[in-house]
């Protein structure tokens, strides 16, 4: 028996990461450096994700989710969401939109 976190702690997270690093880098410009620390992750890190050796996005052709995320930037460049919330917030969004069958996939 799993958890709905744990499931979407492995297999979603990691996609949904690259997707709003993809975005703060290609939508908004920001560099590695300033997503980074936006994010609270390594430079190393990002620049992994905008490669694709971390957390394949390609894969994820979900417009709600898209546009989740990109509301999502937008909160943490106005400084409307703290970044230690962000995770637990995309985490309630996956479930709201998805199956269980969809987040075990």
């Amino acid at each position: 028996m799993q958890a709905p976190c744990e499931s979407i702690s492995r297999r979603w997270l990691p996609r949904v990461k690259s997707l709003l690093v993809n975005i703060l880098y290609r939508e908004y410009d920001l560099s590695q450096v300033q997503i980074s620390k936006l994010l609270g992750v390594s430079q190393s890190s990002v620049s992994r994700y905008l490669n694709e050796q971390r957390g394949v996005w390609k894969q994820l052709d979900n417009p709600e989710l898209l546009n989740y995320l990109r509301s999502v930037a937008e909160k943490l460049l106005r400084e409307e969401i703290e970044r230690e919330n962000i995770l637990c917030e995309v985490c309630r969004f996956l479930r709201s939109q998805m199956g269980a069958g969809a987040l075990a996939a």
